[in-house]
């Protein structure tokens, strides 16, 4: 191509020459002499864009011939490893769980009438016949009041009447008084008892009525919601209070129907809630359902915490560990190692400066490491990171 375009630039050089000489044929000598040196000069002017293009078109195909040329540089991949470690660890049943009150009350009022007190709100700490509210207890008092009245006539009448009663009978034995009127003595006696009898039983009812105008706790525990304000009138059986105990709590969690068999009544939980990092509570089984959940195939179970010092609360989800075997001597590799395909667990061995894929069997984990029950021996260095870009048989180097 090069050489097609240099042609085609000499052919036309040539032919610029041949028309110059024959316009200057018919000058004097001294013209054509001067013609002749001018050329050159005319020429070159001409010459120039060409040159140019030539020049640009060489650039290109050079540059375009070193880019064809592809530079590989091959490097091992960078991994990291760790050895494998020898440990001894607990085999723990996990749950996820939650937390709820041991024993709970709804505090109803037991008698209709206006609040005209109020004592305790939402989340106070109340003990069992603490007061809570006040019911209006006017006409509850002045109902007891003429009530004791009442009861203190019958007590004088029963007094005179017994009284009555000692004097016939003496002068009855003296033959002093008829029979019937030694019996109008005695049935005056009776009738003065059992109208005292049955004005006790009213101020009894009085006194209760009065005492219930008094709203209480019925637990330990704390002011779950509180249903009343002052001035509500409220109805019999009205529900004024819930209170949930906070000592102590249980917690209620799943297992599955194939770890039945390792758990058991007063066997120890240990309890772990995020808003307690470094805290674990203890506590124990107290309740085995005696029957699963048909469509999970899930047991219920319960365990109960002391919490002495009130420090959980009623639904706080925790993680439940039961801890059912010890593992001693154990391998096991970091987490980050275990890779996981469509034929199980695997994780690579670095050995000889080469990746080995090996197949695992699993168990429990322990700060960061899993146990591995089948698949490497204690001697064996594992890849860590880096393993989800290595292959069977690469070669690799280890980062330092």
């Amino acid at each position: 191509m090069i050489n097609k375009i240099v042609k085609f630039i000499a052919s036309k050089s040539n032919n610029k020459n041949k028309k110059t000489f024959n316009s200057n044929s018919n000058s004097n000598l001294n013209i054509a002499f001067n013609a002749k040196h001018k050329m050159p000069s005319q020429e070159f002017r001409h010459l120039t864009p060409i040159l140019l293009l030539i020049f640009i078109l060489i650039s290109v195909f050079t540059l375009s011939a070193c880019s064809s040329k592809k530079i590989t540089v091959k490097h091992n991949l960078l991994v990291t490893v760790k050895k494998v470690k020898v440990m001894n660890a607990n085999v723990y049943i996990s749950s996820p769980g939650y937390f709820i009150p041991y024993t709970t009350a709804n505090v109803s009022s037991r008698t209709a009438g206006q609040v005209v007190k109020i004592y305790a709100h939402d989340g106070n700490m109340v003990h069992a016949g603490e007061v809570l509210a006040v019911i209006d207890r006017t006409k509850a008092y002045y109902a007891l009041k003429a009530q004791h009245g009442v009861v203190n006539k019958d007590k004088a009448d029963l007094a005179l009447a017994l009284s009555t009663l000692k004097r016939d009978k003496m002068l009855y034995r003296q033959k002093l008084l008829t029979p019937l009127e030694y019996d109008t003595a005695v049935s005056n006696y009776k009738m003065a008892l059992s109208a005292l009898n049955s004005d006790k039983s009213v101020l009894g009812i009085d006194a209760k009525n009065y005492r219930d105008t008094l709203i209480k706790s019925l637990i330990n525990g704390i002011v779950y919601k509180r249903n009343i304000n002052l001035g509500d009138y409220v109805p019999i059986n009205k529900v004024a209070y819930e209170i949930v105990s906070l000592k102590p709590l249980e917690i209620e969690f799943h297992i599955s129907q194939s770890q039945i068999s390792q758990i058991k009544k007063g066997q120890t939980v240990l309890a772990k809630v995020k808003g307690f990092p470094h805290k674990i509570f203890s506590g124990k089984i107290y309740f085995i359902s005696p029957q699963l959940n048909a469509q999970t195939r899930m047991v219920r179970v319960k365990a109960i915490f002391k919490n002495d010092k009130s420090i959980l609360r009623p639904q706080l989800f925790a993680n439940v560990d039961i801890k059912v075997k010890k593992i001693n001597n154990g391998l096991f590799v970091p987490e980050a190692s275990l890779r996981t395909g469509l034929t199980g667990n695997f994780i690579f061995i670095y050995k000889n400066n080469k990746a080995y894929i090996k197949k695992v069997k699993t168990g429990t984990t322990k700060n960061g490491y899993i146990q591995i029950v089948k698949g490497i021996a204690k001697n064996d260095y594992v890849i860590v990171k880096g393993s989800n870009l290595v292959r069977n048989g690469q070669k690799v180097s280890v980062a330092k």
